[in-house]
C-alpha cells in the first residue's frame, strides 16, 4: 500500500508546491489527496507531476530514477 499525504489547507491562489524529495528505492508509491478549498491548485513533484485542484488525488511511485505519475482521479 503507498504512503498516505493528505493535504487538507486551503489554497487561495496560485499554487504550492509539494516537493518529493525524500529517500526512495524503486517501487516506492505516495497517494497524494488535496480535500482543501481555494482556486490554487497544489503542484506534486517537479514539472509538476500533477497539479491537484480541490478533491483531486494522484499516486505517484519512483522508477530507480524518478518520480512519475502513475494513476489520478478525483473525490
Amino acid at each position: 500500500d503507498p504512503q498516505q499525504i493528505l493535504y487538507s489547507a486551503a489554497i487561495a491562489s496560485g499554487s504550492v508546491a509539494l516537493g518529493l524529495n525524500v529517500p526512495a528505492t524503486k517501487g516506492a508509491t505516495f497517494k497524494i489527496t488535496r480535500t482543501g478549498s481555494g482556486a490554487g491548485v497544489l503542484n506534486v513533484g517537479t514539472g509538476p507531476l500533477k497539479p491537484l485542484i480541490t478533491n483531486s488525488w494522484c499516486d505517484v511511485t519512483y522508477n530507480g530514477t524518478a518520480w512519475y505519475l502513475a494513476a489520478y482521479g478525483t473525490l
